[in-house]
């Protein structure tokens, strides 16, 4: 999934109401209808306006229902006053002379629907088609206090459907189905509900499921929710929690992009939480996918619309069109991409199966401990947060207690420690304990390796990457480009690892020198020992500046050219030099990343004539290899040793007596 590119559709009045966005005659044009400015039609790729009409004023009209367009007739249909159907062509000069059809029914949307016409459903929420409006008695099962809030209509297979969301005055959300199959109409209505009653329902998206339709609606903390509907469930629907959706403002907006992704609307980013942003989210996986800031301020709260390959965003002044690339989700896509640590979820703890024969428990004073932890109110100064991580560090080696270290929590214990001004220089120790547990999640790294860089601490940024697990590679680039930009000066290295480092440089086979000093050197060659996926590696690889690729790459050739053979021999344990194979990888991705620059640069041109020449040595020296293993063999035969008499276990003797 990627968004390509935003531009200005079109302009919105000052107060105008946007109604909606909706497809027009093919996959290049829409209609826009708002209330002040009337129905207009548009050539996407140009941002070029085809038509308007504007209602006159002082009549008393106003449009309470969008312009759709019935490509069969090729005819619009917009309801006036709630019970008057416009139809007008595209000949129509002037709205009033439209063909005006009065009802006594309260019209709230009208559909187009090719293969079906126009569908019309009412405040009570009966549908019907527009043909037979006139000619059935439509009585709805909308109750009084209840509220029409999303609704879709479509087809599934051969069958018409109508669905449509409602809240009542208590809070409670209800979903109405209305299947048109040709044996009849079947109608159904049923309680969206979740475990818990404290959280609201924000918005609603449908996407298609095989041959059925999977409903995926938002709630006011994040959590994504799914339900199945079809003709053949006979009705039973159950809302399933999907995933939990971070960093969301107070109205939020999903629409489904296809079968497995959904853009949302007031969504901030962890690095850049005061712009607005559009996400894409993987409804499969649970990963943000992509995050694109919106170029201009949002009008929060109002819906974003989805028609072909585009999307529609209002802003305060004007209407952006997005264009947006749908790939199938896949694991490849969404590795490395988990969404951010929510820091207001409730504390749970995971229970292995040996603690769940024995009933052992977390202790509730434990729990208590590491509640007042998190709450800032409850440890507001580094020295109650010491003490009393002192006291729950203490009890969580206990067998019933040691699960409260999960993942999650230290996660939220570390976004504490880093987030707060003045905290991390008193809590070093307590930051150590956490890390030393190895059990930090995905999601944390980003946020906690950019907070380690805007505290300008190299030495927790070391120990980060030693004891932290897994570390996605674009992070590991960012510790890379830092690192580089960093004097050599600011570096201080561990004794022991300096003299591991020693030890390999003393037996240099050239002249080569390092670009770096050995503490900066050491640091380094850390990130280039971490585990990595080369497709992940490269991409982020390309983002670095000419200038720090070249100094990787002259790193990349001190080390190959000059600790090849200490490399060679090294052992796995050593943790001051990458090995062979190492070094190799990361060249390989070096060069593919900015292969054009250095051919171009005459810097880099007698780096890579040198590094040409070391693989050639080095290609020289396995296919000597290789031949030494045909003599030995020749030779093994020629001095064998000659093979021992075999005696027998026994022997049987005869004696002859006279």
């Amino acid at each position: 999934m990627a968004v390509k590119s935003f531009a200005t559709l079109c302009p919105l009045l000052k107060n105008d109401v946007l109604l909606d966005v909706l497809h027009h005659q093919d996959d290049n044009h829409v209609i826009v209808t708002s209330k002040r400015s009337g129905v207009t039609t548009h050539e996407v790729s140009n941002q070029k306006v085809l038509s308007s009409w504007k209602l006159s004023e002082n009549k008393g009209h106003e449009i309470t229902s969008p312009a759709v367009y019935n490509k069969e007739s090729g005819t619009y249909h917009m309801v006036i006053n709630y019970k008057e159907i416009w139809t007008w062509t595209d000949n129509t000069n002037n709205l009033e002379k439209s063909k005006k059809i009065k009802t006594s029914y309260k019209i709230h949307r009208l559909f187009s629907l090719e293969g079906h016409g126009t569908v019309v459903l009412l405040e009570n929420g009966a549908a019907c088609l527009l043909s037979e409006l006139k000619d059935k008695q439509l009585i709805g099962r909308i109750t009084a206090g209840e509220t029409l809030h999303w609704w879709h209509v479509g087809t599934l297979g051969q069958t018409l459907y109508v669905l449509f969301v409602t809240l009542d005055t208590e809070g409670k959300v209800r979903l109405y189905q209305q299947w048109f199959p040709p044996s009849g109409a079947v109608e159904n209505v049923s309680q969206l509900k979740r475990e818990t009653d404290d959280n609201q329902f924000v918005s609603c998206t449908i996407q298609n499921y095989k041959d059925q339709l999977k409903i995926l609606s938002l709630w006011s903390d994040g959590c994504l929710c799914s339900c199945v509907v079809s003709p053949s469930t006979d009705f039973k629907i159950e809302l399933k929690n999907l995933h939990l959706i971070p960093n969301l403002g107070s109205k939020p907006f999903i629409v489904a992009l296809g079968a497995s992704h959904i853009a949302v609307s007031d969504m901030t980013n962890a690095q850049q939480p005061k712009q607005d942003g559009i996400g894409v989210w993987d409804s499969k996986y649970g990963t943000l996918q992509e995050w694109t800031v919106f170029p201009d301020p949002t009008n929060r709260g109002q819906a974003i619309y989805k028609q072909d390959h585009n999307l529609y965003i209002p802003s305060s002044n004007a209407l952006w069109v997005c264009d947006y690339e749908n790939k199938e989700s896949n694991l490849k896509m969404s590795l490395g991409k988990y969404p951010s640590t929510d820091t207001n979820a409730s504390l749970t703890a995971v229970w292995d199966v040996e603690d769940m024969i024995n009933q052992k428990a977390p202790n509730a004073s434990c729990i208590d401990l590491l509640q007042q932890l998190i709450d800032p109110n409850k440890t507001s100064s580094p020295e109650e947060f010491k003490d009393v991580f002192a006291q729950f560090f203490k009890m969580s080696h206990k067998e019933s207690n040691r699960h409260l270290l999960s993942a999650k929590n230290v996660g939220i214990l570390l976004n504490r420690i880093i987030g707060e001004r003045g905290f991390l220089e008193h809590t070093r120790l307590q930051f150590k304990q956490l890390l030393d547990k190895k059990t930090i999640g995905f999601s944390v790294c980003p946020l906690l390796f950019e907070r380690l860089m805007e505290r300008n601490s190299l030495e927790l940024m070391s120990f980060c990457l030693e004891k932290v697990q897994n570390i996605p590679e674009g992070v590991a680039l960012q510790c890379l480009q830092y690192f580089l930009r960093k004097q050599d000066s600011d570096f201080k290295g561990d004794k022991g690892k300096l003299k591991e480092y020693e030890k390999i440089t003393e037996l240099a086979a050239t002249d080569l020198s390092c670009p770096f000093e050995e503490s900066k050197a050491i640091a380094i060659n850390h990130i280039i020992k971490l585990p990595f996926n080369d497709i992940f590696l490269l991409e982020s690889m390309r983002k670095l500046e000419y200038s720090e690729a070249l100094l990787i790459l002259k790193h990349m050739h001190y080390l190959l050219g000059s600790l090849s053979a200490e490399m060679a021999t090294t052992q796995r344990h050593n943790t001051a030099a990458p090995s062979m194979l190492q070094v190799v990888q990361w060249m390989c991705i070096v060069l593919d990343a900015h292969f054009t620059q250095f051919v171009i640069s005459s810097d880099a041109r007698n780096i890579l004539a040198d590094l040409h020449s070391i693989s050639q040595e080095q290609m020289q020296f396995w296919d000597d290899l290789q031949s030494l293993e045909g003599v030995l063999s020749q030779l093994k035969k020629k001095s064998s040793l000659p093979q021992k008499q075999t005696m027998g276990i026994y022997r049987i003797e005869m004696l002859h007596i006279p």
